[in-house]
């Protein structure tokens, strides 16, 4: 079988994407890490300070779980961010990157240029976030 010019552009554009993906997948692993890191930090260095000071301070302790909080809200959401990057670079694997999980029609390239781990078509992604909004 014959492949046309479109799907050869295609499986180009793909390539780049597939780098775009890995550097992403880089980017927030190191992320990631760095969040961890701060949470284990943040967690030594309040009971450090209390240790040094003697003292329990309820204002130093609020402002302590409201960074951790903050921070492990962060990693939470790189979290996410990494999974839908994981489940891209899988597709890509599959052949089956490119295609809304809803409908099964192609994503247009301008889609996935701007979000290269989007699995939805604009119109599947927009219904499914009038429902997510509705509370549906």
């Amino acid at each position: 079988m014959e492949r046309t010019v479109e799907q050869t552009d295609r499986q180009t554009q793909y390539r780049h994407l597939r780098e775009r993906l890995l550097q992403e997948r880089t980017r927030l692993q190191e992320e990631a890490d760095t969040l961890r890191q701060r949470v284990r930090d943040n967690g030594q260095d309040f009971s450090s300070a209390t240790v040094r000071h003697g003292a329990y301070d309820a204002g130093d302790d609020s402002f302590a779980t409201f960074e951790q909080e903050k921070t492990i809200a962060l990693e939470q959401n790189i979290r996410g961010l990494l999974k839908a990057v994981h489940r891209a670079l899988d597709k890509l694997d599959q052949g089956t990157y490119g295609v809304c999980e809803e409908c099964g029609r192609e994503i247009p390239l301008a889609r996935l240029e701007a979000f290269p781990e989007a699995m939805l078509c604009v119109e599947d992604q927009a219904k499914r976030e009038r429902r997510r909004t509705r509370g549906l």
